[in-house]
């Protein structure tokens, strides 16, 4: 994909907008860290990935999945 200057830049700028919201203690952010036999299901909301090292024993299992409508809320 090729990128513009002016497009590469504002890439980078919104990246680190990103960065800096992600990073606040807005009470808006959450952080978790999921547990063996836990899960996560949202509704594409802004997110950040740390680091994560797969151990040999208990490799973690990952499924995707697109809804094309919204997860109604309860």
């Amino acid at each position: 994909m090729y990128l513009s200057r002016i497009g590469l830049l504002a890439t980078l700028a919104a990246v680190a907008a990103l960065e800096k919201l992600l990073a606040s203690d807005l009470p808006h952010i959450h952080g978790l860290r999921l547990e063996p036999g836990m899960g996560l299901l949202c509704n594409n909301v802004l997110h950040d990935r740390t680091a994560f090292d797969d151990d040999a024993t208990a490799p973690r299992l990952l499924y995707r999945a697109r809804y094309h409508e919204r997860i109604a809320a309860s």
